[in-house]
């Protein structure tokens, strides 16, 4: 039976794998508040799941999310110099002010797009009679939300994905 010499290789301790971040670019900050080109939707949602959803359906039409805790929020927004195509507001919250922020962005002249439950009708009517441009179910804006953004907010244009 043969045995193989062990080399001066084999004592040598093995190479340490790279560093993952030095596997990958570096990832570029984010733009700096008011210098996106693309306009800012004020997303007012105090759920959790339904704020993510709302900010990826602006996401994914190109437009840029501003999230929204209260009507002074949407009062700050529209004071910047950047543009703002409109507002997406979960009327059937239970925190945030939505009709507020439904009236004064409907003040302000903004296209409003609500989400509640279909069956709360009388919400529905309100949100409206607050200025909504339209108000959604939970599940329509579920199955159609970037379409439903990119068809009220840039007329003429398909979502982009």
């Amino acid at each position: 039976m043969t045995t193989a010499r062990p080399t001066a290789q084999d004592d040598a301790a093995p190479e340490p794998a790279p560093e993952p971040a030095a596997l990958e670019p570096a990832a570029p900050d984010p733009p700096a508040l008011g210098t996106c080109d693309a306009p800012a939707v004020g997303v007012l949602a105090a759920d959790l799941i339904w704020a993510s959803r709302l900010v990826a359906a602006v996401e994914k039409t190109g437009l840029r999310p501003v999230r929204l805790n209260r009507a002074s929020d949407l009062a700050e927004l529209l004071r910047g110099s950047e543009a703002v195509a409109g507002v997406l507001v979960d009327v059937g919250g239970r925190g945030g002010e939505p009709l507020a922020v439904v009236e004064a962005a409907a003040a302000a002249g903004l296209v409003v797009l609500g989400v509640a439950q279909h069956e709360d009708l009388e919400l529905r009517k309100r949100a409206v009679a607050a200025g909504a441009t339209r108000v959604l179910s939970y599940r329509k804006f579920f199955e159609e939300g970037p379409a439903v953004v990119a068809r009220w907010l840039l007329p003429g244009d398909e979502p982009r994905t």
